[in-house]
């Protein structure tokens, strides 16, 4: 991975020569009252990403793009976490192509290190969430295993050319280095936050049985570790309405060798289809609604199955409203995953359902302040290996002042 991100490197630098440069950064602290587990940061199978109180500098980043020529953007967007292994990290690093538009379709050509585009909670800046500070557990699982360093080509219509302002697009990218996600879903399940694993980043696992059986799995996740040298790819497409509505779906499938260990890490084949809608209802009210399901497995097919085979699923709807420079949001999920193989050492299933409402006022294009409060309620076998209830509830409640630049 190191040496493709070098490569990439390389090729950037020499178009910034002569380019224009935009730089936006974001800093946010919090004032959080933890939940009742550890975070999942320290290495637990909690759902949120604070297990304590206090204030935590909760999301920074700076993201700059450069634009050499008309048709050519490049951009890299650096993450601060404490709370990470590496404090800073790139968490997207792209050269991007629009060449003029052909026959009324405009193409795109995306190289680089970047997350699939499945999230319709995210604004493009840092990646950052745009209704609430947490997001849901299905975009949170983006922003934690799903990404990889590839080529991603699109072509979108022009809405002024329909008469009804409606638009397509069609998306494909074949990517390396993802092998190891799934690692979380099935070793510690769902979880609500606003993390972004970096490039070379890792997060914590708990200490469960099952690494007796899987001793050369680091006591981490490293998501975008490339193990078999097998390309992954995602298509997708969207169609809508420019300022009314818009519907997107994705396939994903990273491809990996199941049977493959390298590197501390397990290769998972991950495959899933995600549907989206964000449009609005009467009396000015946003809605969003996203749904993700599939499966993930680790290990040879045995007489009796694989070691370790899952199904995974999760869905939420978001609506939202603003009256000036306030805004309401409130978010209902649901999440699961279901354990098809018989491995007593191994309980991953996981059945839950969380609340988040959440408030923000914005001072001025500058300045955000918000509150917001999260809870969670979980059915997770596994917890007993922690000594923690199997049906937990958390619950979390946090203040945070943005600054935006």
């Amino acid at each position: 991975m190191a040496r493709r991100l070098l490569i990439l490197i390389f090729l950037v630098v020499p178009a910034l020569a002569r380019a224009e440069f935009e730089i936006d950064a974001s800093v946010e602290l919090a004032l959080v009252d933890g939940g009742p587990m550890p975070s999942f940061t320290d290495g637990s199978q909690g759902k949120l990403r604070y297990g304590d109180d206090g204030i935590e500098l909760s999301s920074a980043f700076v993201q700059i793009s450069a634009t050499p020529t008309p048709t050519l953007e490049t951009i890299i967007a650096i993450d601060v976490n404490p709370q990470a292994r590496d404090d800073v990290g790139i968490t997207e690093a792209a050269i991007v192509l629009r060449p003029l538009p052909i026959a009324g379709v405009k193409p795109r050509l995306k190289l680089g290190a970047f997350r699939p585009p499945i999230s319709l909670e995210h604004s493009s800046l840092g990646w950052g969430t745009l209704y609430t500070t947490s997001a849901s557990a299905l975009n949170s699982w983006v922003g934690e295993e799903l990404g990889g360093l590839g080529i991603e080509a699109s072509v979108r219509s022009d809405p002024t050319d329909d008469p009804y302002g409606m638009y397509w697009s069609l998306t494909a990218a074949p990517f390396y280095g993802n092998d190891p996600a799934g690692t979380l879903l099935s070793w510690r399940g769902w979880s609500v936050n606003n993390w972004q694993t970096s490039w070379g980043g890792v997060v914590p696992l708990a200490q469960l049985p099952i690494f007796q059986v899987v001793p050369d799995q680091a006591p981490q996740i490293e998501p975008f570790l490339e193990l078999d040298d097998r390309l992954g790819y995602y298509v997708g497409g969207e169609i809508g309405r420019a300022g009314s509505f818009r519907l997107r779906a994705l396939h994903y499938d990273n491809r990996a060798d199941p049977t493959i260990r390298n590197h501390g890490q397990v290769g998972w084949r991950t495959q899933f289809d995600s549907i989206g809608i964000a449009g609005g209802l009467p009396f000015d009210v946003g809605v969003i609604a996203q749904w993700l399901a599939g499966r993930t497995y680790a290990g040879p097919q045995l007489s009796w199955g694989r070691p370790i085979d899952n199904d995974f699923d999760t869905y939420f709807v978001l609506v939202t409203r603003t009256w000036g420079g306030h805004r309401f949001s409130m978010r209902r999920e649901w999440f699961g995953v279901d354990d098809n193989d018989a491995n007593a050492l191994d309980p991953n299933e996981e059945q839950g359902d969380a609340w988040t409402l959440s408030y923000q006022f914005r001072f001025d294009e500058h300045w955000l302040a918000g509150i917001e409060w999260i809870r969670i309620d979980s059915e997770r076998p596994a917890r007993i290996f922690e000594n923690a209830d199997v049906d937990l509830i958390e619950q979390s409640v946090f203040a945070v002042v943005r600054w935006t630049y």
